[in-house]
């Protein structure tokens, strides 16, 4: 029986490996050094100053190292800064991979599509390929296939996935069985 609350504080960020980078970045454009900058607050400050969907120019980021536009750390070209911080947290990833061998293992993937595949949806895969402990649910709008093969330790729901987390959270709650 589901004995656990659904409403959790955010995971520290230690915990977290934004492997596709973060809305919350920012980086030089051109990827001119490897640095990325927090950028939540400066992101209110605009919102703030907002007048008819604009915002003053001289809120407009420029990178501090050559002076050119700033863009959102978002793995979306050849520029994708992979700083010092995201280097950490890929280490700590794969030492929680290690520690997972043998353990019962559950990957949850969330709103991964196929535009750039080999960084989540298909290590997901091979690792699942790889290891008998391991099980995947993956959650997308409309992306959420799973292989055949893999049919028996994974399953995609294409849905919402705030909803899809709420009604499996039920299920767990509700004392439901669940798959080994």
């Amino acid at each position: 029986m589901w004995t656990g609350s659904l409403k959790r504080p955010a995971s520290p960020p230690e915990q977290i490996f934004a492997t596709q980078g973060s809305y919350r970045r920012i980086q030089c454009k051109r990827g001119c050094h490897p640095k990325t900058y927090d950028a939540e607050e400066m992101f209110r400050q605009m919102d703030q100053a907002r007048k008819d969907a604009r915002i003053p120019s001289h809120m407009v980021p420029r990178c501090p190292v050559c002076g050119g536009e700033m863009a959102m750390n978002l793995r979306s070209d050849n520029y994708f800064v992979e700083d010092e911080d995201w280097h950490a947290a890929e280490e700590r990833f794969s030492r929680f991979l290690s520690e997972c061998r043998g353990k019962k293992t559950v990957l949850l993937e969330l709103g991964v599509g196929f535009n750039t595949p080999t960084i989540i949806r298909f290590p997901f895969e091979k690792l699942l390929r790889e290891h008998e402990n391991i099980r995947l649910v993956r959650l997308s709008r409309s992306k959420a296939f799973v292989p055949q093969s893999l049919s028996d330790r994974a399953v995609g729901l294409n849905d919402d996935m705030a909803q899809s987390i709420t009604d499996l959270a039920e299920k767990l709650r509700d004392g439901e069985p669940s798959a080994d």
